[in-house]
């Protein structure tokens, strides 16, 4: 009897290690019914087993019964599912998909070792929980939507692949969260697994252009410390979403970082990263009290009332100190500033007071600024409650790379009222009048007589 049981305890544990074949030819889609298998001599339960759920039979294998396998492979040629109660333990820890078909597994995943989960198709591979025990669970995917809809436990997590992996539990693992290739997609802090207690790495993002995206409103925990480990990386901020992180990015010299996407970011934290930053889209907002080093500014903008580095705002790209949702003035703090034509600077106005670009004893640079290709000033907020007269500084510098001209600049009033521009040396003003200046006036008054005169000769030419 010892031995017969020994015997068996062995075979359990993977030393008769079988191919198993998913036929699905049993009667019914029970794991544990051998008729689904080839061989039929018995079903995947071994730590030396291996699954390969290939045609035939139906499309659902249901884990009526626990199961085990040292890797999993899905070659079906058509959609397929696991379903069921009871826990399949991947032993190995490698889960593939080689075909282009769709994917799912909402039974119950146990893993004995860190594992891969590769998806080397198009369709979607969809898991539900996942108990990697402690181990790290590397997620590799080309698809662009493959999902964890369960909850993970217990793990590190890294995500691979040029494809998209999107999170959608409250997750309870621990450890980091590596995005070395592709989209790791999160809808809430949660997503990421249990938040440090202390202020320590959590996040790592790096590698062949990593992408954190993020698809609703949400606040970041501040004491998920960000890493960029390479250069490439972007944190991405769906349309209409504001995502709010107070805690630290760090990490790479030389690199660069982009803030993508439509939405808004909102950064509080003093950080640290040594990153080119690149407001690409939508809008990075640097709170009070929170900095950053230096942006370039393309098609995105950057606000805020904290404190950037050098900025270089390229035609298409906007700056506007003041709140992350632009009703707010304030004052934005930076190093040396270089304005491009076709870029903007949105100034708002409240009463007597406004909004403020301030570079210190550093340097404006409009060399890139011409009157064939000027810098824009856009003007908003309210004049209810200005002064006659007001002047109001909008941006001040050490210097300016070249004499200020007017024609160097467009300016679009939408508050109301009357704004003259003017600059010298060390900043540059608008002059608020209620009324227009005596010199529009008088070059209004010098055009009705030749206004006058095309009517007539209009009238003439009709009869």
């Amino acid at each position: 009897m010892l031995i017969a049981s020994a015997v068996m305890s062995l075979a359990q544990g993977g030393v008769c290690a079988t191919d198993y074949t998913w036929m699905g030819a049993g009667g019914n889609a029970n794991w544990s019914n051998t008729g689904n298998w080839s061989p039929s001599t018995g079903y995947p339960n071994g730590s030396g087993d291996t699954v390969q759920i290939a045609a035939g039979g139906g499309s659902t294998a249901t884990m009526d019964t626990g199961g085990m396998t040292s890797s999993l492979t899905f070659q079906r040629g058509g959609d397929f599912a696991i379903d069921g109660g009871s826990t399949l333990i991947l032993y190995g820890g490698t889960l593939t998909v080689n075909d282009n078909f769709n994917y799912t597994i909402s039974a119950p995943l146990r893993m004995s070792s860190s594992g891969a989960f590769t998806n080397n198709g198009s369709g979607a591979l969809t898991v539900g929980a996942i108990d990697p025990q402690g181990s790290q669970l590397t997620w590799n995917t080309s698809s662009s939507s493959d999902a964890v809809t369960g909850i993970i436990n217990n793990a590190t997590l890294v995500k691979s692949g040029t494809g998209t992996l999107t999170l959608s539990a409250d997750n309870t693992y621990t450890g980091k969260t590596t995005v070395s290739a592709g989209t790791l997609r999160i809808s809430s802090d949660s997503n990421l697994g249990t938040a440090p207690g202390a202020a320590q790495e959590n996040i790592v993002i790096g590698g062949q252009y990593p992408v954190l995206g993020i698809t609703e409103t949400m606040t970041l925990n501040a004491k998920r410390g960000i890493t960029l480990s390479t250069s490439g990386a972007s944190i991405n901020v769906a349309g209409g979403k504001t995502v709010t992180y107070d805690g630290i990015i760090a990490g790479t010299a030389g690199g660069s970082f982009s803030k993508s996407g439509a939405g808004t970011l909102i950064l509080g934290g003093v950080n640290t990263t040594n990153s080119q930053a690149y407001a690409s889209e939508g809008k990075l907002v640097i709170n009070s009290g929170g900095s950053i080093g230096n942006v370039i500014v393309s098609s995105g903008t950057l606000g805020g009332t904290g404190t950037a580095g050098t900025v270089a705002i390229v035609s298409g790209g906007t700056i506007m100190p003041g709140s992350a949702d632009g009703t707010a003035y304030g004052t934005l703090t930076t190093g040396a500033e270089t304005w491009y034509g076709g870029s903007t600077y949105d100034w708002l106005v409240a009463g007597n007071s406004g909004s403020l670009l301030d570079m210190g004893v550093n340097q404006l640079n409009l060399n890139n600024v011409t009157s064939g290709s000027r810098f824009a000033i856009k003007i908003t907020g309210t004049t209810t409650g200005t002064s006659e007269g007001q002047t109001f500084t909008i941006a001040q510098y050490g210097s300016l790379s070249k004499s200020f001209a007017s024609d160097l600049f467009t300016v679009t009033n939408n508050a109301g009222g009357y704004f003259t521009l003017s600059g010298n040396e060390s900043h540059l003003q608008l002059t608020y009048s209620a009324v227009p200046e005596p010199s529009v006036v008088g070059l209004f008054l010098m055009s009705l007589p030749f206004v006058g005169a095309a009517g007539r000769r209009l009238c003439a030419k009709r009869r």
